[in-house]
C-alpha cells in the first residue's frame, strides 16, 4: 500500500532568472518535471506537464499527491517540450544522469525557443503541510541582439541582417552545468531577417531597435 496525502496536490511556483523568444514568469505557462524518489529506481512521475494557474502557480494533469510517509522527492524541471526541442532530440532526467542531447536550434528566428532548466532537491519528507514549490529556472541558451549605428552624416536604410557560422545542434552532458558540446554534430545555420515592410533607418548618433534576437 503507498501512501499519499490526498488533500496536498503536487505544484509549483516560479521564477525565472534575469531568450528565441525569452522565457519568463510572464510568458512560461507550462514546463515538463520528473519527480524522482531518493531511493527507488523508478520515477514517481516522468515528464509530466504543469500548467499556469495563476500568477507563477503550476499544477498537472492528472494531479499527482505528495507521498504520505517519510520519502523524499527530487524535482527536475525543464521547457520546451521535447517535441520542440528538434528532430532527435532527447531529455534524460536519472539519478545518476541529467541531460540533453540533440538539441536543434529552429532556422527560423520567430519560431525559436527559450530553453531553460530548474530542480528542487529533497522536499516532503516528513511534512504536514507542503506548499508549492519553488524552481528557479536558468537560461540555457545565449541570447543575441544586433544594433546597428553610424557616426556619419549618411542615412542607411537596412532591409535585412544575417548571422552565420553559428553552431545550432548540440548535447548538455550535465544540466548543473550550461556546457554544451556540438562536437557529435558540426551542424551550423545562417539566421537572417529581412525588413520588406519596414525598413529599418538609422541616423548619426542614433542606435537602431534590436536589427536581430535569437
Amino acid at each position: 500500500v503507498v501512501k499519499i496525502r490526498e488533500s496536498q496536490a503536487i505544484g509549483f511556483r516560479t521564477f525565472v532568472e534575469t531568450r528565441g523568444l525569452e522565457a519568463n514568469t510572464w510568458t512560461l505557462m507550462s514546463f515538463y518535471v520528473t519527480a524522482l524518489e531518493t531511493g527507488a529506481e523508478t520515477p514517481y512521475f516522468n515528464d509530466l506537464m504543469f500548467m499556469v494557474v495563476g500568477t507563477d502557480d503550476y499544477q498537472s494533469s492528472p494531479v499527482y499527491y505528495w507521498p504520505g510517509d517519510e520519502r523524499k522527492l527530487e524535482f527536475y524541471a525543464y521547457a520546451p517540450s521535447v517535441a520542440d526541442m528538434g528532430d532527435g532530440a532527447n531529455v534524460t532526467i536519472t539519478h545518476n544522469k541529467k541531460s540533453i542531447t540533440g538539441y536543434t536550434v529552429n532556422d527560423d528566428i520567430k519560431l525559436q525557443n527559450d530553453l531553460i532548466f530548474a530542480y528542487n532537491n529533497n522536499e516532503g519528507a516528513g511534512l504536514d503541510e507542503v506548499e508549492s514549490v519553488p524552481l528557479a529556472f536558468n537560461h540555457l541558451l545565449s541570447r543575441i541582439s544586433v544594433y546597428a549605428k553610424t557616426n556619419s552624416d549618411y542615412i542607411y536604410n537596412i532591409a535585412g541582417v544575417r548571422l552565420g557560422g553559428a553552431y545550432n545542434k548540440g548535447d548538455i552532458a550535465d544540466l548543473y552545468t550550461t556546457d554544451w558540446s556540438t562536437a557529435a554534430y558540426n551542424s551550423k545555420s545562417i539566421y537572417s531577417m529581412t525588413y520588406d515592410d519596414d525598413i529599418v533607418t538609422v541616423k548619426k548618433n542614433q542606435s537602431s531597435m534590436s536589427l536581430l534576437e535569437e
